[in-house]
């Protein structure tokens, strides 16, 4: 095959790889942006709820994506004089610096009776 033929071929393979790099990201980046609009919803519904024991979790993607929703409907089922909620600030893709440098923040705002 002639060079004359094989650049418009190469470009136009680099350009469709650019293209679907480019939508990979921005549906990775999408997905990730509800996920927090969720985990935000269900903070905010839980801290409006009076009367709760707030148990507020903090750290990294093991947060974000396990426990705290566990967590309490395992207290709200097992022990019934009380009513838990469960804050759940896992950050993916954060680290402990980032963690302890947002929990100022997150203590004045969720106001929680427990931190984890």
């Amino acid at each position: 095959m002639s060079n004359r033929k094989l650049l418009p071929r190469l470009g136009a393979a680099a350009a469709g790889l650019f293209l679907s790099l480019l939508l990979l990201e921005g549906g990775i980046r999408l997905g990730g942006y509800f996920f927090q609009l969720r985990q935000e919803y269900r903070n905010f519904r839980s801290v409006r709820e009076s009367g709760n024991v707030r148990i507020l979790c903090v750290g990294d993607s093991t947060t974000a994506d396990g426990y705290p929703e566990f967590l309490e409907e395992v207290l709200n089922r097992r022990i019934r004089e009380k009513k838990f909620s469960v804050i759940n600030r896992g950050v993916v893709a954060s680290n402990s610096s980032e963690t302890l440098e947002n929990l100022p923040d997150d203590i004045k705002r969720f106001s929680p009776d427990i931190i984890i």
